[in-house]
């Protein structure tokens, strides 16, 4: 199961290197999966964070209950010295008081001791993104429904193919 989101955090890379704008892009990597950029002040990026912050007591909820058909739940959180960040996904999390906990499931580019694997919590105020995937399609992902809207059609095409899911 693991592997399925460090597949799902390489395509997301790999389509937010697709996203336009200044300052946006990806630092490609040999045999490893390509690191996004997003440039500062993206307003639909900033808004798609907006978004999922709001209905992170939804996945809260979820990630408490265990709804029956819900797999493959996940939150995107920035971490690091500095107000801007890195963001990696953190896979199995589970809720502690004031934030979430999680294995990262993503290399970071900027912060070199901390590992895919390592075991981390953050606080809540972290959260810039959360998914699941319910009955076979995403809820949340606000971010990966942005960047899969600016990637190109055999981008599109080719996640849509390995993601094993559908966005509704």
């Amino acid at each position: 199961m693991r592997s399925s989101r460090i597949a799902l955090a390489a395509l997301c890379a790999a389509l937010m290197a697709a996203c336009s704008g200044s300052g946006s892009g990806a630092e490609l990597r040999d045999g490893r999966p390509d690191i996004a950029h997003a440039a500062p002040g993206d307003v639909e990026l900033e808004a798609a964070t907006a978004r999922a912050r709001a209905q992170l007591a939804r996945f809260e909820q979820a990630l408490e209950a265990r709804p029956a058909g819900c797999i493959r739940h996940a939150v995107k959180v920035r971490v690091g010295p500095t107000a801007s960040g890195e963001q990696v996904w953190l896979a199995e999390p589970v809720v502690v008081d004031g934030g979430f906990r999680g294995v990262v499931d993503n290399s970071a580019r900027t912060l070199p001791d901390l590992r895919r694997g390592d075991l981390i919590t953050v606080p809540q105020r972290g959260v810039t993104d959360w998914m699941m995937v319910c009955d076979g399609a995403l809820v949340g992902g606000e971010s990966l429904r942005l960047a899969l809207q600016r990637a190109w059609p055999w981008q599109r095409e080719a996640w849509r193919k390995a993601a094993g899911m559908r966005i509704d």
